[in-house]
């Protein structure tokens, strides 16, 4: 068997399944593989794949983000598409019908992405001008729109406090989070461990402060299921929400409510 080599641009990991964009000629083109059972790989059908398997019509894609069992990706023109299972409307189609092909994102505002993340069965995504949209399950108020419990089939905006426009975008098992540009970070939804990092536990359906230690401006987001990290300039880590693995680095299994350092070396196995 001929192994090909090929060189990959981005990746994106989701419960079980695994993709990847790849140069194809003078093209990225999307690849993906592991569980299909919901038609997450977008090979238009459903069987699992245990190697690479292009995507259909997956030409000049980017930044391909993988959630429970759907998938998204950004085509060069700002395009969102997204496929697999749709059952809270996390495709962004207007309706609850899954799919094993990428289906167009029906935003009614004509809306241009630069980044998209896929969560547990919701979508969010940062449009060209700095605005947040999210779509799908909206149980713990996860899409921003201050209507907890009320589904999104379509792109619904989120409210950024002052206008503020964001840089970077993560979505987790119930919650999600946003950087701004220059400025404060917010986090909504799901926090019942804290993942808000707000300084509480109760639940928030519009984006709240993320209370961050003084002078610092993170620049990078990444959630978890039930916990949230983020980097700052200097290369400096935090983190924040659930720790009952240890997995927010802080040398103990207490969870914290606001953004904590990690500290690195030394830890128990």
């Amino acid at each position: 068997m001929i192994q090909v080599l090929m060189r990959v641009s981005s990746l994106a990991l989701g419960l079980r399944h695994t993709c990847a964009t790849a140069k194809a000629g003078n093209y990225d083109m999307l690849y993906c593989w592991g569980s299909n059972n919901s038609g997450q790989l977008g090979i238009g059908n459903y069987t699992q794949m245990n190697r690479p398997t292009l995507v259909t019509g997956s030409d000049v894609a980017y930044g391909p983000t993988a959630g429970y069992e759907h998938t998204c990706v950004l085509l060069v023109e700002g395009t969102a598409k997204c496929w697999g299972l749709n059952e809270k409307g996390q495709l962004g189609t207007g309706n609850t019908s899954s799919s094993n092909v990428p289906v167009l994102v029906a935003d009614d505002e004509l809306t241009s992405y630069s980044k998209l993340s896929a969560g547990n069965m919701f979508t969010c995504g940062i449009t060209s001008d700095g605005n947040v949209r999210c779509w799908g399950d909206n149980t713990y108020g996860q899409i921003g729109n201050g209507d907890p419990g009320n589904n999104a089939l379509k792109p619904v905006q989120v409210e950024l406090p002052g206008g503020a426009y964001a840089q970077d975008i993560c979505t987790g098992y119930g919650h999600t989070c946003v950087l701004t540009e220059g400025g404060p970070a917010f986090c909504w939804g799901a926090n019942d461990m804290g993942q808000l990092g707000n300084g509480v536990t109760i639940q928030a359906s519009t984006p709240v402060l993320l209370k961050v230690p003084s002078q610092v401006v993170f620049t990078s987001i990444h959630c978890g299921s039930a916990h949230t990290c983020a980097i700052d300039p200097n290369g400096t880590m935090y983190c924040w929400g659930n720790n009952m693995y240890g997995q927010l680095g802080t040398g103990g299994s207490s969870i914290f409510k606001t953004p904590q350092p990690v500290i690195w070396g030394g830890g128990t196995f």
